[in-house]
């Protein structure tokens, strides 16, 4: 369209030339060939006439010829502003578009992540639940990868989903913050997860060293027969003959530790070597309570982990699904 108007306009600029040139060859004759006389006068004073009446869109021509190129100039000037910025707009909004396409396929491909994670804690808190020996249980922590997401900065975020989606403003506003507060929230959780297995790790291995320790005594104190408490000392001897046939924890808790318990007593006369032989058995006893204690605290704590991942993740998927089923303004609206 901008090419047809310009085409005219040169076509009357050159109509506007050719003319110009016929009168002043015109002009040029009547004062050659003929003397000043009223008839000659008269002829200059027409052709004057009809030079001034010669006009493009109603301008004489002289004037047309400054106004109509500067008028050209511009309007290829105002023509490519357009043009340019339209194709701006039309490059964000398929940029935008990219963006949210890409955003809802990763967060539903963090599905399957999300719910290895959740076996992976069930069959974890099983195993804690049943276990009977003084030992860490093995836990695989799932990848769940979110640094992807994490690297949009907010004003992105705000761009993608606020600014440049349709629907009310304030609605949008309230999902990206959803969006971004989930993942941020997620990516402690499986932090928190890791954090919480070594130290569950680490607090097992300790009770375990207390218990090699005051086992390793007791066997090496049991066999002292310098005391009159031999009640204690011959109900020791038998439950150490007796401690390969315990297959777990908990049977050497009720067959050897509880009973033992009962003879605790500490005559004066008594040797050194029995009476750190009753102090590891209080100490035994005291390690398999802090290893109950430690097993049904860390299953309410991975419990909790499981359910909040699983919360979150929820609620990430909503919004993000209410994100993919909403339009891009159009391009004339991109910001």
């Amino acid at each position: 369209m901008a090419n047809n108007v310009v085409d005219t306009l040169l076509g009357k600029m050159n109509d506007c030339k050719i003319a110009t040139d016929s009168i002043a060859y015109k002009m040029g004759q009547i004062v050659e060939h003929s003397e000043y006389t009223t008839e000659g006068i008269q002829q200059l004073i027409n052709i004057k006439s009809q030079e001034f009446e010669q006009s493009i869109f109603g301008m004489p021509i002289p004037l047309a010829t400054i106004i109509i190129p500067t008028a050209i100039s511009i309007l290829i000037f105002i023509l490519g502003d357009v043009f340019s910025k339209y194709s701006q707009k039309r490059k964000k909004r398929a940029e935008i578009l990219s963006y949210k396409d890409s955003i809802v396929d990763w967060v539903d491909k963090l599905n399957g992540s999300v719910q290895q994670q959740q076996q992976n804690l069930e069959e974890f808190i099983k195993k804690i639940n049943n276990s009977d020996e003084l030992q860490p249980e093995a836990f695989s922590q799932n990848l769940i990868i979110l640094n992807k997401l994490k690297e949009i900065s907010l004003k992105e975020w705000n761009d993608i989903i606020v600014i440049n989606l349709t629907g009310d403003k304030s609605d949008n506003q309230k999902r990206m913050t959803n969006v971004v507060y989930y993942i941020e929230y997620i990516d402690a959780i499986y932090h928190e997860t890791q954090d919480f297995y070594w130290r569950y790790h680490t607090g097992m291995n300790d009770l375990r060293r207390k218990w090699n320790s005051n086992y390793l005594d007791l066997m090496d104190r049991g066999w002292q027969n310098q005391c009159n408490n031999f009640q204690f000392l011959n109900y020791l001897n038998g439950c150490l003959r007796n401690v390969k046939n315990y297959q777990s924890l908990k049977d050497l808790n009720i067959n050897f530790i509880q009973p033992m318990q009962q003879f605790i007593y500490i005559p004066t006369n008594c040797s050194p070597d029995t009476a750190i032989a009753e102090r590891c058995i209080k100490n035994l006893a005291i390690v398999i309570s802090e290893w109950g204690t430690h097993n049904s605290g860390n299953v309410v704590l991975f419990t909790e982990k499981k359910e909040q991942l699983l919360s979150a993740f929820s609620e990430l998927q909503k919004n993000i699904k209410e994100i993919a089923n909403t339009d891009i303004v159009s391009v004339n609206e991109i910001k």
